[in-house]
């Protein structure tokens, strides 16, 4: 009887050693995680209190192909996008393909035509364009007008 009753102290004993064991590794394991969490918790407060700043590294060698590029980019999407054109009796139709809807045209005169002067100054009329798909219709309030004008197509 004596035997058993080692033999139950005895494996009670390796238990305690096995429960002991567990114990220390879930004490790591839960160290381990509350480091984890205070890391990110960290990583938060600094995202935080730089909310906003666009913040990133350039190489040199980076800024300088941006540069070098940029013209050529610019250029290869104004092909098609932007030119000349004049009114003719006070508008002008552009039709393109690029155009959309949701296209913004931006439009400027270069050689103001055949706009009336009054006797306190000149008179200068109001340019506004109607968008549908594929065309733009640019109007004066002057039927006359024969201006010249630059645009910009931007979708």
């Amino acid at each position: 009887m004596q035997e058993q009753i080692d033999d139950i102290l005895t494996r009670l004993d390796e238990n305690d050693s096995s429960l002991s064991d567990f114990s220390d590794s879930l004490d790591s394991n839960m160290s381990e995680m509350q480091s984890s969490i205070d890391d990110q918790s960290s990583s938060i407060d600094d995202l935080q209190q730089t909310a906003g700043q666009l913040t990133f590294p350039l190489s040199q060698d980076t800024i300088d192909l941006i540069t070098e590029q940029s013209p050529a980019i610019m250029a290869s999407y104004l092909q098609g996008n932007s030119g000349t054109f004049t009114m003719t009796a006070g508008s002008y139709t552009l039709t393109n393909p690029n155009i959309t809807t949701n296209s913004i045209i931006l439009f400027s005169m270069t050689s103001p035509a055949n706009i009336p002067l009054v006797v306190v100054g000149a008179v200068y009329p109001i340019h506004y364009v109607t968008i549908t798909t594929g065309q733009a219709v640019f109007h004066s309030t002057i039927a006359t007008e024969t201006s010249t004008f630059n645009y910009v197509i931007f979708n």
